[in-house]
């Protein structure tokens, strides 16, 4: 996977997005995880969530799943949210 880095901040992110839209929608817990390590594996670190997604289960289901992966991920996560901080 073809990665960017954002702006001066050393933070590189996959060059597609995967979109959660489906999470806690028409994809219940456990697909939704399915399809988010499938994007891991492939090497996407960026996901398209908001908090109307799935009534906000789409986030809820994004932090859990994040939470339990690699410290790559939340470290990128972790970083973006510091630097935005100080912008």
């Amino acid at each position: 996977m073809n990665v960017k880095t954002v702006g001066k901040t050393g933070i590189t992110v996959s060059e597609l997005a995967f979109g959660t839209m489906s999470f806690g929608s028409t994809a219940d817990k456990a697909e939704s995880e399915k399809m988010f390590h499938a994007a891991v594996e492939k090497g996407i670190n960026f996901f398209d969530s908001a908090n109307v997604y799935g009534n906000g289960q789409a986030e809820l289901f994004l932090g859990e799943f994040i939470k339990k992966r690699t410290p790559k991920i939340r470290g990128n996560v972790k970083g973006l949210l510091a630097n935005l901080r100080r912008s």
